[in-house]
């Protein structure tokens, strides 16, 4: 039972990050301006 909820988190963030990526891919940016932006969206995640 305990193990749903992670792994719900997971799926969650996993789906976060994929919806992330594709935002970065179809923006029209450098690549790093893309990075610098990826460094921020995880620093402010891990906050």
């Amino acid at each position: 039972m305990s193990e749903m909820p992670v792994i719900d988190v997971l799926m969650r963030g996993a789906r976060q990050q994929v919806q992330h990526v594709v935002n970065l891919a179809t923006t029209p940016r450098g690549p790093f301006a893309a990075i610098d932006q990826a460094v921020t969206s995880a620093r402010s995640t891990v906050r």
